[in-house]
């Protein structure tokens, strides 16, 4: 089972294909069930390395596997880091796949600074909330 990651802003982020092993967004079709976590319009699956979300799991990761996760995060954050700093409303839902309808169990705001941070990793049936460094 794979780890799903979405991203939702309310406003467009630039989509990348999915060329593996590489981060890469692509746009979540209006009729996906994921849809309902959010509130905002522009919703993405954050794709990793791996081609899909497992890449952001660093659990059991020898030191290269974990940098290739850690660049995953880095990625991302190259991604949110302009439009989180023009204000644009961000949120991330995590889940394994089949559980894009669950609600979240954790709810949180981080900045994305703390998303690049090595200690920091994603978990299972979350919804955190990005915003700007105070």
């Amino acid at each position: 089972m794979c780890l799903a990651v979405y991203v939702a802003s309310d406003v467009p982020l630039p989509e990348s294909s999915k060329h593996a092993p590489a981060f890469y967004l692509e746009s979540v079709p209006l009729s996906e069930k994921v849809r309902r976590q959010f509130r905002l319009a522009h919703v993405y699956y954050a794709g990793s390395h791996e081609g899909c979300g497992c890449g952001f799991s660093k659990d059991g990761r020898d030191s290269q596997e974990l940098e290739q996760c850690q660049q995953n995060y880095r990625s991302l954050a190259e991604v949110l880091s302009p439009v989180v700093r023009e204000g644009a409303q961000v949120q991330l839902f995590t889940c394994w796949e089949g559980d894009q309808s669950t609600n979240p169990e954790t709810t949180d705001i981080i900045t994305v600074e703390q998303l690049v941070e090595p200690k920091f990793e994603l978990q299972q049936l979350s919804l955190l909330t990005i915003q700007r460094k105070p």
